[in-house]
């Protein structure tokens, strides 16, 4: 094209079969495909580009090419809903589904019925995006199902049954898997110490979500800190019945808890806060949160055995007791 020169009109030379200008066309507007000749419809590399620039594209697109794994997978990966004017065959594919489900989780009605209640095939879909467990209220009290998900995408919480977001071993298993999960997590639980340590060691954002009364508790907040320094954000101070909270200390310019910052950090806040035991001995290691959530799932699940006695040794991260004055404070010891 000369300098200077302008394009072509689209609208009277789109149905001329120009090459230039048919590519150049679904680039702009993938949806423009349905203008083209029908030889243009059939060429790969036309129709690449309009699912390329927008999946549904697909509709406009030759019958032998809706049967093209190639272009059925890039259509499904830029827009799952795609996947309806995908050829039987391919609607019915593993792989296809899953990378439409990955894209939009509403695709699934577009997925043959039989597929719906294939379990392997669902948890790889959630692995993959959380929000498909919103689309299969079949498996959303499914306790087997559900753990499963939370072992893979602890975000996937969010969309679990009431009463499965209130279940511990769910909710830990989350957590061990994502800190950030707490915020779906039941009430109760997110006002449990126990529980909302084992988010914050995995994720010192999710003490965010912890109540209000927790990140208020100077011990509980010590505790949080000293898993994982970015809790330090979210600790709140109470001014006076029905207050907001406002922050201790302005987020800082970079992690305290780096190495060469952390121990003196610590010491400065629990003395700020009177931690008892911060005169002297020292700072709290930090613990992961696969070792917190197992250890307090595995006495959560000897406290409902039958055999279970109240002489039975105590797990290394028992619910939060604190140290005399003179002691180190107990924090988060186990690992």
């Amino acid at each position: 094209m000369a300098l200077g020169q302008q394009p072509w009109p689209l609208g009277r030379n789109l149905d001329k079969g120009f090459p230039r200008l048919s590519l150049a066309s679904v680039e702009a507007d993938g949806l423009s495909l349905k203008y083209l000749p029908p030889d243009k419809q059939a060429d790969k590399e036309v129709v690449l580009k309009a699912v390329w620039q927008n999946g549904l594209a697909l509709q406009f697109a030759s019958e032998d090419l809706r049967k093209d794994r190639q272009v059925v997978a890039r259509a499904v990966k830029r827009d799952g809903n795609a996947l309806q004017f995908a050829c039987p065959e391919l609607r019915s594919d593993r792989d296809t589904v899953i990378k439409a489900l990955t894209r939009t989780s509403t695709a699934l009605k577009h997925v043959p019925v039989e597929l719906w209640e294939d379990r392997e095939l669902m948890l790889e879909a959630v692995k993959q995006n959380n929000r498909c467990l919103s689309v299969l209220p079949w498996f959303q009290d499914d306790f087997d199902f559900v753990i499963a998900a939370m072992e893979v995408n602890g975000i996937a919480l969010a969309h679990a049954s009431e009463s499965l977001r209130g279940n511990r071993e769910v909710v830990l298993t989350a957590l061990m898997q994502n800190g950030l999960a707490l915020e779906f997590a039941s009430p109760q639980l997110r006002a449990d110490p126990e529980i909302v340590l084992v988010a914050v060691a995995q994720n010192g954002w999710a003490f965010a979500h912890a109540t209000r009364d927790l990140r208020a508790d100077p011990k509980i907040a010590y505790q949080a800190v000293c898993l994982n320094g970015s809790a330090l954000q979210h600790v709140t101070k109470p001014h006076g019945c029905d207050t907001h909270a406002s922050p201790y200390l302005d987020p800082p310019g970079e992690p305290f808890d780096q190495d060469q910052h952390r121990e003196a950090a610590l010491k400065a806040l629990a003395r700020k806060w009177k931690v008892p035991g911060w005169r002297s001995g020292p700072t709290p290691p930090r613990s992961p949160a696969t070792d917190l959530g197992r250890s307090l799932m595995s006495r959560t699940s000897a406290s409902q055995s039958p055999m279970a006695t109240s002489c039975c040794e105590e797990d290394a991260f028992d619910r939060p007791t604190y140290a005399t004055e003179g002691e180190v404070s107990p924090v988060a010891a186990a690992g």
